[in-house]
């Protein structure tokens, strides 16, 4: 029987965090670039910074319901745009989600450590997330 303390839960919050860490690495840029604002309008239009449905879905290894409540809170908290075209999803960050992601990321990353570690286990960290977690232990 385990220990309930020992069991690592992963509610929908960390999802947010994964989905959100996923739109921001679509943009190509690095967090720690200087004059980041400058970029971010270009960035946020390319093609390249679409990112879909099923991405965010294998991302954060969920059905499809748990992928659409993580959709949702971005969208009501002006995180992420997400359109639904005939092609599928539209999901792409917003200023104000690249903000938060850039103000709150190694306070995510400290507080989701362990649950980040279990959940990359087997395929290793994003780049992302590695130069965050590297960013945190600089500190």
């Amino acid at each position: 029987m385990h220990n309930m303390a020992e069991v690592l839960h992963k509610g929908y919050q960390i999802y947010v965090y994964l989905a959100l860490g996923r739109l921001f690495s679509a943009l190509d840029l690095s967090p720690d670039q200087p004059h980041l604002e400058g970029f971010l309008d270009e960035a946020i239009r390319r093609d390249s910074s679409r990112v879909s449905k099923e991405a965010i879905m294998h991302l954060i290894r969920s059905n499809s319901t748990m992928t659409q409540k993580v959709l949702n809170a971005l969208a009501e908290k002006g995180l992420a745009s997400v359109v639904s075209e005939p092609r599928g999803y539209d999901i792409r960050i917003t200023r104000g989600g690249v903000a938060h992601f850039l103000r709150f990321r190694l306070l995510y990353n400290e507080i989701y450590q362990k649950e980040l570690k279990q959940h990359f286990r087997f395929i290793g960290l994003p780049t992302w997330l590695e130069d965050s977690t590297n960013a945190g232990a600089r500190k």
